[in-house]
Formats: C-alpha cells, sequence, structure tokens
C-alpha cells in the first residue's frame, strides 16, 4: 500500500509538470492558463493526505532546485514570480482535499469531491492572491490596490478553475473506483 502511494504521488508529481505546459496563453501582464489546478484537485481527491501534500512538495522542490517545470520556467529566483504563491497553495489544496474526501464511500464521492475541491480552489487562491499582491507591489513596485490584484488574478482563472473542479471531481470517481478494483486483484 506504501509503495502504491508513493508511486502516485511521484506520478502526481509528474503530472503536474506536464500540466503546466498545457497552455492557453493570455495577453500579457496576465499569466497563462494551465491544467496545474485540475492535476492538484486529482491528487488531493485520489491520494491519502500525506502522499498528496507530498505529489505536489516534490513539483515544488524539483522546480526550486532548477528543472525548468514550473509554467515560467524553475529555480529558486521564481519564488520571486507573482504566481508562485499559487504554487504553495498546491501544497495546502491537495492536503486539505484529501483530508475531507479520504474516509468517502463510493456513494459520497461526487458531491463530497466537488465540495472538496471548491474547498482546495479558495485554499490556492488564498495562498496565491495575497503572495501576488506582495510581489507585485513590494518586490515589483507595480501599485496595484487590493482590488485590483484580486481583479487581476481571479477575474478570469476562478470561472475556469470551477469547471476544472467539477472535471477532476468526475474523473477522479472514476479512476478511484478502478483503483480499488486493480488493487484488489
Amino acid at each position: 500500500m506504501q509503495l502504491r502511494d508513493m508511486i502516485l504521488a511521484a506520478l502526481f508529481a509528474a503530472l503536474t509538470a506536464v500540466s503546466a505546459f498545457i497552455r492557453i496563453p493570455l495577453p500579457p501582464p496576465l499569466p497563462m492558463i494551465t491544467l496545474q489546478v485540475l492535476v492538484v484537485i486529482m491528487a488531493g481527491l485520489i491520494l491519502r493526505p500525506l502522499y498528496a501534500f507530498l505529489s505536489q512538495a516534490i513539483y515544488l522542490f524539483v522546480g526550486l532546485a532548477g528543472l525548468p517545470i514550473f509554467s515560467e520556467g524553475g529555480g529558486f529566483q521564481y519564488i520571486f514570480k507573482p504566481t508562485f504563491g499559487f504554487l504553495i497553495g498546491f501544497l495546502f489544496a491537495a492536503f486539505v482535499i484529501s483530508l475531507i474526501t479520504h474516509h468517502k464511500t463510493y456513494k459520497q464521492g461526487f458531491l463530497l469531491s466537488l465540495i472538496a475541491s471548491g474547498i482546495g480552489i479558495l485554499i490556492i487562491y488564498l495562498v496565491g492572491v495575497p503572495y501576488g499582491y506582495y510581489i507585485l507591489n513590494h518586490i515589483a513596485g507595480a501599485g496595484l490596490t487590493i482590488k485590483q490584484t484580486i481583479s487581476a488574478f481571479c477575474a478570469i482563472y476562478l470561472p475556469l478553475d470551477l469547471v476544472k473542479a467539477v472535471l477532476a471531481s468526475l474523473l477522479s470517481h472514476q479512476i478511484v473506483r478502478r483503483i480499488i478494483r486493480v488493487s484488489s486483484y
């Protein structure tokens, strides 16, 4: 069981990296849309809490170590990007989603997954938006108001992230069923 969980954590770290490069570009200075939130939610819905957290910690560690696996590169200097707070939020979102859904039964599946996914998205934004505000105003000197920062980071992305939450809840329900079936052999 533990080996399977470690393999799945590594797999979700790799999937998070790959999903950073499945992008929809937006006009500057807006960051592009990626599928990372979808993968982070699925990590939380499929993995146990510690391994969900670990999957995102591996992703962050490898990216900060220098591999260009973040959507705009990699390396320690990435902590000065306004979007890095969202990557930090991935750690806690995956963990909390998993905490909420870890003991779900098959029948509770979709609704509980959807609620947990929504809470995970909230966590990502609660970490990411203030971090972006700090970097933009205190490091980059952009002089944005809180309202402008919220608008820049939420207006386009939040509705799409909610769609990703629905998709992740539907997909993970089917994946968990299959993992359980395969594990029973």
